[in-house]
C-alpha cells in the first residue's frame, strides 16, 4: 500500500519533467527556424541594396621588379608526377 503514493508523486514528477523539456525543445526548434529563415532569405531584411566597390591600382616598380626576381630564382615547380605525366604525352 505505501508503494502507490510514492508511484504517484514519480508520476507527476516525471509528467512535469516532460512538458517542460517539451516546452524548451519548442522553444529551440522555433528559434532554429526563425534563425535558418533568416539565414536563408536574408534579402527580405535588407534595407537596400548592397553598395559594390572597385578598385584597380598600379604597382611601383620597384616592387614588381623584386617580384619578377624573385619567381626568376625560384620558379614554381609542378609535382613530379604532374611533370612526368606532361612529359610521356608531349613525346
Amino acid at each position: 500500500m505505501r508503494r502507490a503514493p510514492n508511484r504517484i508523486n514519480w508520476v507527476r514528477q516525471l509528467h512535469t519533467w516532460h512538458w517542460m523539456s517539451s516546452a524548451i525543445c519548442l522553444v529551440g526548434l522555433m528559434l532554429f527556424a526563425l534563425t535558418g529563415i533568416t539565414l536563408n532569405n536574408a534579402q527580405l531584411f535588407e534595407r537596400e541594396e548592397p553598395h559594390v566597390q572597385r578598385r584597380t591600382d598600379t604597382v611601383p616598380v620597384a616592387i614588381m621588379q623584386r617580384i619578377t626576381q624573385v619567381a626568376q630564382l625560384a620558379p614554381p615547380k609542378l609535382p613530379r608526377e604532374a611533370s612526368a605525366s606532361i612529359g610521356r604525352t608531349a613525346s
